[in-house]
């Protein structure tokens, strides 16, 4: 059964369906660029809870300081008690900061502090012993080095704080370059499948479609053809009258 559609339409028709393709196909990978963004979005994230953690962790820590001064001033237990609460906060963001350390270089950072934050601990539980014990004066001379080991332990925090900032902004330059390459390179290849469709389609009508179709209306008027609206089967068909015509001499 011939179709009554010219092989312009068709030919236009398949050359536009091409090109839905390739621009719907550009669309969906900027789209998944977007998504892989976001993904990288989810791991700074993490990064960024890992920092609140030490940030909470350093408020702990800085919490901590002047109790043991105020017990050695008026000798009251209850400084005492709230020492032992920020303590125990520090124990908590603690457990925080190591839940969202992904990577053995945290790990070991984050054993650094613990074991710099221990012999914090054990020093200053020596210096409150001694001014429970009445010996204020060693005491107080066994102070003055419990500070140097607070504010080795608060360095330390500040330098894992330091690398999840670090962190986060190398992951952020990284993600939003990979995602402009990628959008860029699609963009490209979208403008060149447009480019390469117009020319294919300049080719076909002038080199091809054109021809074909003058050469069938000249046919038409000279030879009175109607049989068919399509060009190449009105070519077909001339064709074979040419043949047969050929075949009577």
């Amino acid at each position: 059964m011939k179709s009554n559609i010219s092989m312009r339409i068709r030919t236009i028709s398949i050359l536009v369906l091409l090109l839905l393709i390739i621009v719907i196909t550009g669309l969906m990978m900027v789209w998944h660029t977007y998504r892989l963004e976001s993904l990288f979005t989810g791991l700074i994230d993490i990064n960024i809870a890992s920092l609140q953690a030490v940030e909470a962790l350093e408020n702990d820590l800085a919490n901590q300081k002047g109790f043991v001064s105020y017990y050695f001033i008026d000798g009251n237990p209850d400084w005492l008690n709230q020492l032992e609460t920020y303590r125990q906060r520090f124990t908590n963001d603690l457990a925080r900061v190591r839940e969202c350390s992904l990577i053995e270089s945290d790990w070991e950072v984050v054993d650094r502090i613990v074991m710099e934050y221990e012999r914090y601990i054990k020093a200053k539980d020596q210096v409150i012993s001694l001014y429970t014990a009445g010996e204020r004066e060693t005491g107080a001379r066994l102070h003055q080095e419990v500070r140097s080991l607070y504010f080795s332990t608060l360095q330390m925090c500040e330098d894992y704080k330091n690398i999840q900032f670090e962190k986060i902004n190398v992951m952020s330059h990284q993600t939003q370059a990979k995602a402009g390459h990628i959008r860029m390179i699609v963009v490209i290849s979208m403008f060149m499948a447009i480019i390469l469709t117009v020319i294919l389609e300049v080719i076909l009508s002038f080199m091809i479609i054109d021809p074909v179709r003058r050469l069938t209306l000249e046919i038409k008027r000279s030879n009175d053809w109607e049989k068919s609206d399509e060009e190449v089967y009105t070519l077909r068909d001339q064709a074979h009258c040419l043949i047969k015509d050929m075949e009577k001499f």
